[in-house]
C-alpha cells in the first residue's frame, strides 16, 4: 500500500512537471509560420510606428503587389532609402522595439531575427525584411520605430 502510494506521488510529480512546460511553451504567442504576399496585411490599429516605419510597409506593400515575399529582392533605391543590410543572403530591417510585459525575445528568433535588450521595455532588432508582417504580430510591441542614417560630412 506505501509503495502504491509513493508511485502515485512520484507520478503527480511528473505530471505537475510537464504541465509546467506545456503552459511555459504556451505562453509565447504563436507567430504564423507563413507569410507569402502582401494582398491582406494592412497594418494592426494595436501597434504604434515610427512614420519612416510605416514608409517601409507602405513602400513593400507597393514594390510587391501580390508578389511572392519570400522570393521578393528589393531595389537598389529600396535598399538605399530603408538603409537594410544585407547578411546572410537577406536583407534585414533593423530599429527598436517599445514592448509590454507580455513581449518575450525569443519571438523575434522564431521569425529569423534578433533582439536585445536597451532597457526594461526598450529592445533593439534585426529581421529578415521578409518577416517584416510578422514583426507588427508579436505579442508584446507597442511601438515599431526604425530611423534614417546619421551621415556627418
Amino acid at each position: 500500500m506505501k509503495m502504491r502510494l509513493i508511485l502515485i506521488f512520484i507520478y503527480g510529480i511528473f505530471l505537475a512537471n510537464v504541465f509546467l512546460c506545456v503552459a511555459s511553451c504556451a505562453s509565447h504567442k504563436n507567430v504564423p509560420k507563413s507569410v507569402t504576399s502582401t494582398a491582406n496585411h494592412s497594418f494592426p490599429s494595436g501597434i504604434s510606428a515610427s512614420s519612416q516605419f510605416r514608409f517601409l510597409w507602405d513602400e513593400l506593400h507597393s514594390e510587391l503587389g501580390t508578389s511572392d515575399l519570400g522570393r521578393f529582392v528589393p531595389s537598389k533605391s529600396f535598399v538605399a532609402k530603408f538603409h537594410l543590410q544585407y547578411s546572410e543572403g537577406k536583407y534585414l530591417v533593423s530599429g527598436f522595439l517599445h514592448v509590454d510585459d507580455d513581449f518575450h525575445p525569443d519571438d523575434i528568433k522564431v521569425i529569423g531575427g534578433v533582439a536585445s535588450r536597451y532597457s526594461n521595455k526598450i529592445y533593439s532588432f534585426h529581421v529578415p525584411l521578409s518577416q517584416v508582417f510578422k514583426l507588427v504580430l508579436i505579442e508584446g510591441v507597442k511601438r515599431i520605430e526604425t530611423g534614417t542614417k546619421v551621415f556627418t560630412k
